[in-house]
């Protein structure tokens, strides 16, 4: 289901069941728990918690609301615009291409926003934008998202990592 181009919430232990299911695997029929079930909250990170995946290393290290600077830009209705100060760092002997929308946040009510050039909103730093990371180094930056009238921001969640970043 889709709102205004941005897709509803999937559960990823969903994600996973389909996945499964979908490769001709079958879903064990025991009651008693597996040890290597995946579940949604061994994917759960605290906010400042690194994620490390074949690509890259990746922090979120704050997410808040923020203003648009000017009225030009403008939420969605009973929305507000939120911002995740974010690092990304290639590893040793790749480079890696950085962009803010590869970033995603969930809202309350599973609305998800795609990040966005953080130009437009006040943050307390400068916005991440669209570069390439030479082997061994980092950037860090702001990435915007758009907020809905269902509540706050609630994950952060970069494109393609299995974990994401709960906010408390």
């Amino acid at each position: 289901m889709s709102t205004g181009g941005v897709a509803t919430f999937v559960p990823v232990l969903g994600l996973a069941l389909l996945a499964g299911t979908a490769c001709g695997s079958s879903v064990p029929t025991s009651n008693t728990p597996s040890s290597s079930a995946p579940t949604i909250a061994a994917a759960s990170k605290p906010l400042g918690t690194t994620i490390t995946t074949p690509s890259g290393i990746y922090t979120v290290l704050a997410l808040q609301p923020v203003q648009p600077k000017s009225n030009a830009d403008t939420p969605n209705p009973g929305g507000a615009f939120f911002a995740a100060d974010v690092r990304e760092c290639s590893g040793s002997g790749q480079s890696l291409a950085v962009d803010p929308t590869q970033w995603l946040a969930v809202f309350s009510g599973n609305n998800q926003a795609q990040g966005r050039d953080a130009s437009g909103v006040a943050t307390p730093g400068a916005p991440l934008t669209a570069a390439t990371v030479t082997p061994g180094q980092c950037v860090e930056g702001w990435v915007a998202f758009t907020g809905f009238a269902d509540g706050s921001a609630r994950e952060v969640h970069l494109t393609g990592a299995s974990s994401w970043w709960a906010v408390p």
